[in-house]
């Protein structure tokens, strides 16, 4: 993993540096802000490559205002603290005047005072939180799904796929626990039986202990809540305690990653997305052609849907604003009207939440084939 991520990294940089403006005029700078080195940077930067391919789309039509795009990265690591630091970075050393930040829950919500303190627009279509009801969002816009719109994945478990008996394993930190915990609730509503619930801590890697747990209960199905490398490893595990069970994923090994590294035991592995790479629109084929071309052999996933999407959320309203002041920027992030990637529309309500379309997908013969759209209207957060 460590030398397919640094290979990434060299690609990122090479096609930022390749679309940078060469001439006299300032770029307009983005940022971008997420886990690009340690154990989720294949799925982090996946958001980078889909921002860069929206930039270079972007640039390639003419710019914004008669300028160019360059986006700016840095990398968290995926730990709360570096996520602020690496923010604060972009604004006061970069420049930027708006941002797609932070990846991670934990990151984002640590990462969410500094936002309102430092007054530049900034975009998630990652993170589950901060909970766009339940903490006041003023320079943040969520086009993330919300952990309830999620929780209708269960639905699919128990009407298609018969499980009703489950154990639960995620990592324990916010987007962990508010997952499962809305999988679990919902399970019970369904009538179906939570066998157990562990939570371990992010960057383990033994996780027999909990395998041997869970054995004995005889589940229908175990949930996992990570990233792509790290649910892969745990099925490993899983599969060498002789459980025979169902794997049911969750909206964090949604890619290639995953897939590639899991093998034939990724096959028939159920999971929530936003975006799949097969949608025929001629828009997205070239989004798909784009991603390849960096990322060779990949498909981009719903990371990359979400860097994509993100820029060219912010980019719309810096046209719309004709201007790159951060307070007019904010404004008019406040009136998108945008179709994502995946024919979704974002529009964000009174708390700057977004209601984005999801869909179930299962793995077949190596690839990810929707066969559910949620309906996500309705649902409260």
């Amino acid at each position: 993993m460590k030398r397919h991520a640094g290979f990434l990294v060299c690609a990122v940089v090479a096609l930022g540096m390749a679309g940078a403006p060469a001439g006299a005029q300032e770029p307009i700078k983005l940022g971008v802000v997420g886990p690009h080195s340690g154990p989720a940077a294949p799925d982090g930067l996946s958001s980078v490559i889909g921002a860069q391919v929206a930039a270079q789309e972007i640039n390639d039509a003419g710019g914004i205002l008669g300028r160019k795009i360059q986006i700016v990265t840095a990398d968290s690591r995926g730990i709360p603290a570096e996520s602020v630091s690496a923010y604060k970075k972009l604004v006061t050393q970069d420049k930027v005047v708006a941002a797609d930040c932070c990846w991670f829950s934990s990151s984002t919500i640590a990462t969410n005072p500094t936002i309102d303190e430092l007054k530049i627009p900034t975009v998630t279509g990652v993170a589950f939180l901060p909970d766009a009801k339940a903490t006041k969002l003023t320079w943040l816009f969520k086009f993330a799904h919300t952990p309830r719109m999620e929780s209708r994945f269960v639905d699919y478990w128990v009407q298609k796929m018969g499980v009703k008996n489950v154990a639960f394993l995620a990592r324990n930190d916010d987007w962990g626990r508010a997952a499962s915990g809305v999988y679990q609730a919902r399970l019970k509503e369904l009538g179906g039986t939570v066998l157990s619930a562990d939570f371990y801590t992010p960057g383990e890697k033994d996780f027999y202990a909990y395998f041997t747990k869970i054995k004995g209960l005889n589940p229908d199905g175990v949930n996992f809540v990570d990233v792509s490398g790290v649910v892969a490893n745990l099925v490993k595990q899983m599969t060498e305690l002789g459980i025979k069970t169902k794997t049911l994923g969750s909206d964090g090994p949604i890619t290639d990653v995953f897939i590639k590294i899991a093998g034939p035991l990724a096959e028939g592995v159920a999971l929530v997305v936003r975006y799949s790479d097969d949608l025929d629109t001629p828009r997205n084929k070239k989004f798909v052609a784009g991603f390849k071309a960096v990322r060779s052999g990949d498909v981009p996933d719903q990371y990359a849907q979400a860097g994509y999407d993100g820029i060219y959320i912010l980019a719309e309203a810096i046209k719309r604003a004709g201007s790159t002041d951060p307070t007019k920027i904010r404004e008019q992030l406040k009136r998108t009207d945008y179709t994502s990637i995946s024919g979704s529309p974002i529009r964000f309500d009174d708390n700057q939440q977004a209601t984005p379309k999801i869909f179930v997908v299962v793995v077949r013969n190596g690839k990810r084939v929707v066969v559910q759209e949620i309906d996500t209207s309705g649902i409260p957060y």
